[in-house]
């Protein structure tokens, strides 16, 4: 191949080679020019991969293996290789090929290509992950049956698991913590025997449970006897006293209003009520409340409910019953009616209340009224509403009788004319008769001749 050069170099000159040479490498750089042009290369991140552990040792298990983060790998490459490019075609790892024994230790994070070229791994985020192992450990407990709070009159009696062993796996650090093996049996809305599944629960010296940790078999199958115990059965009060002058025992509430109690059955099958101790009400006025009252238990019985019994005691006025006569019955009726009749036209109202207040009414605090209006002419039979005090209250009212009718109109009176005087006519003045004119002789004249 040299002397194959060397010859045409001869042939063709050292300035001509050297031009040719000059212009391929020009050739290829203004095609990776243009290249870079029309696909540059861009740098892009893809968040949320989830690592894969590999190459862990058979024996090892990690701890909070939940918690490890998921990893953001950043990659560098030409635009049209990107676009293509999935988290799928990014495989992430965390390898622990260097462990064989439980540690603590900082793993670096890998990351790589799949099926493009010209692409490559920046960088990820973390680059460490914080692993911790330990030694992976398995221990055989017997299943202990843990029996819910009864549901009175009914409790959880005999249960039977099956298997009535659980073996515990996990890291070692976590199983040497495990004390026993629990089986949670609850009553549920169940009064009848009863078959069921139940997760097992591992729980440490102080009843806690431990999580991280496996149990085989993860459910267990349990026959479950229920059983009735104790008796249930009504809480009077022991009122004792006299409220003060005027006032009066109202109903008590208790609360519970019953509560079961357990013991020999023969003292159980003659219990109706239990009494509490003695509430004492002597001089008073008001309501008031008694808690965490005390029972009066027969021998040998005991409470087996955890409620606290409390006693709200009512203190009432005595109530007094009055009569008030003579309330006159009032009628509303619309314009243009009016009341023609009441029968009857007053009416005794029975009242009552406290008597302190009944003592203190006067007359004008009691009315009463029907209301007609809206009612055409006509007589009907109503039962006058009562209008009292508050505090007071009332008998229904007898029946009245009421007839209304429309306001006839009032009569029209003509208006009386006022006499004119006639006009009298008034004579003329007589007329004077007319006077004959002088005559006139003329003085001196003559007759004339013939």
């Amino acid at each position: 191949m040299a002397e194959r050069l060397k010859g045409l170099r001869k042939r063709l000159g050292v300035g001509i080679l050297s031009r040719g040479l000059f212009a391929i490498m020009l050739a290829i750089l203004l095609w990776g020019w243009v290249t870079t042009q029309d696909d540059p290369e861009i740098q892009q991140s893809f968040p949320a991969i989830t690592p894969a552990i590999v190459n862990k040792a058979d024996n090892l298990v990690i701890l909070d293996e939940a918690r490890i983060p998921t990893i953001t790998v950043t990659v560098r490459g030409p635009r049209s290789e990107l676009n293509r490019l999935t988290a799928l075609d990014l495989p992430v790892e965390i390898d622990l090929g260097g462990i064989t024994s439980p540690t603590s230790a900082n793993i670096k994070v890998g990351a790589n290509i799949v099926g493009h070229r010209g692409v490559r791994v920046v960088g990820t985020a973390p680059e460490t992950v914080a692993i911790t192992t330990d030694i992976l450990t398995a221990k055989t407990f017997p299943l202990a049956i843990e029996k819910g709070q009864p549901i009175l009159p009914y409790s959880v009696g005999n249960v039977e698991p099956n298997p009535r062993q659980i073996e515990v796996r996990g890291p070692q650090s976590l199983v040497g913590q495990v004390a026993r093996v629990v089986l949670p049996v609850g009553l549920g809305d169940r009064r009848d025997n009863f078959e069921v599944q139940i997760t097992p629960e591992a729980r440490d010296s102080a009843g806690a449970r431990i999580n991280g940790v496996t149990l085989e078999p993860g459910i267990v199958t349990a026959t479950v006897t229920v059983e009735r115990i104790g008796r249930t059965v009504s809480i009077v009060p022991n009122i004792q006293g006299t409220p003060a002058e005027g006032y009066r025992v109202g109903n008590p509430r208790i609360s519970p209003p019953a509560i079961t109690i357990d013991g020999p059955p023969d003292i159980l099958a003659q219990l109706i009520v239990i009494s509490t101790v003695p509430i004492d009400v002597s001089g008073k006025r008001d309501s008031f409340s008694v808690y965490d009252v005390a029972l009066n238990l027969p021998g040998g019985t005991r409470v087996i409910d955890r409620n606290t019994v409390n006693v709200e005691v009512a203190i009432e006025a005595e109530l007094q019953q009055q009569q008030i006569g003579g309330v006159r019955v009032n009628v509303l009726v619309d314009p243009g009616l009016r009341v023609a009749s009441v029968t009857p036209s007053e009416i005794a109202v029975t009242l009552s209340g406290p008597r302190e207040r009944i003592r203190q009414l006067n007359a004008g605090e009691v009315t009463a009224q029907v209301d007609l209006r809206g009612q055409q002419p006509g007589t009907y039979n109503e039962i006058p509403a009562i209008t009292k005090p508050a505090e007071l209250s009332a008998d229904p009212a007898q029946q009245v009788r009421v007839t209304i009718e429309r306001i006839p109109p009032s009569p029209t009176v003509a208006p009386t004319a006022t006499p004119r005087p006639t006009p009298t006519s008034t004579p003329p003045p007589p007329t004077a008769p007319p006077s004959a004119p002088p005559s006139t002789t003329p003085s001196g004249r003559r007759e004339p001749r013939g």
